[in-house]
């Protein structure tokens, strides 16, 4: 499951566990104080230039840009939308995933193929679902 590799949660835990393992980072004060990482301190920090963190979203961004070209390989979808708690990383993460994905794309499939974060935000699986929920309903 792509989560277990791309998700806000696997990011943070994975730079908690890298400090505890004694990779140095600037995030290591955070885990001192708060004893918790969070996704946004780990793209803050890599936004300052925090080697670990830095690494850590390109792994992310790499396995979501793996997902893509998965998927695009099996189903032909015309876009791919990212919703959920890594949309808070903004364009930085986007611009990450696109580069991979261009990398990491067949030659032979390299049509047009837009991937971006959902209009409705982070919620945006839940309001789906709910509305999918009320149109069965109403059926």
């Amino acid at each position: 499951c792509v989560e277990a590799y791309a998700s806000a949660a696997w990011t943070a835990k994975r730079a908690a566990q890298a400090i505890q393992n004694g990779e140095k980072s600037s995030l290591k004060n955070i885990l001192d104080q708060k004893a918790d990482i969070s996704c946004k301190d780990v793209f803050d920090h890599a936004a300052r230039g925090d080697k670990l963190a830095e690494r850590i979203i390109n792994e992310t961004a790499h396995a979501l840009a793996l997902l893509c070209v998965n998927m695009l390989h099996v189903t032909e979808p015309q876009q791919f939308v990212f919703a959920g708690g890594m949309i808070a990383a903004g364009d930085i993460l986007l611009k990450k995933i696109k580069h991979y994905f261009d990398r990491e794309i067949w030659a032979l499939k390299k049509e047009s193929v837009e991937i971006c974060f959902a209009q409705l935000g982070e919620d945006a699986g839940i309001i789906g679902a709910a509305a999918l929920a009320r149109q069965l309903d109403n059926n």
